[in-house]
């Protein structure tokens, strides 16, 4: 079900989007995400840190009381800016906002790119 959603995700950002930089990054997340969605099931996801920690921001139907537990000791998830960025914006979790003020503080206003 999830690899059928991001299917139809794919087609849609490579009708609307017209920027090629943009096409590239989603499509790749995109397949990285089914790829790792059809290696792992989604309960073990929930119960155990596993690499989707890194692509949160592109999965639909997260539990997000059980993935706050999977959450590193610096608040981050995987020390993903972009998965605490999506997890802060589902959750509001304090930590994930600490997280990313220092991430910002430490790079003068910018994040890392993993």
């Amino acid at each position: 079900m999830i690899i059928e959603l991001k299917r139809s995700h794919l087609v849609t950002i490579l009708q609307s989007t017209q920027e090629p930089g943009y096409h590239y990054m989603y499509v790749m997340q995109l397949l990285c995400v089914c790829v790792c969605v059809d290696r792992i099931p989604k309960d073990i996801m929930h119960s155990v840190p596993t690499t989707l920690l890194h692509s949160l921001e592109g999965m639909p139907g997260l539990e997000w009381k059980k993935l706050l537990k999977l959450q590193s000791q610096d608040g981050s998830f995987l020390f993903s800016p972009s998965s605490t960025a999506f997890a802060l914006s589902q959750t509001k979790d304090k930590n994930c906002m600490e997280y990313l003020n220092k991430a910002v503080q430490r790079f003068e206003g910018g994040g890392k790119v993993l």
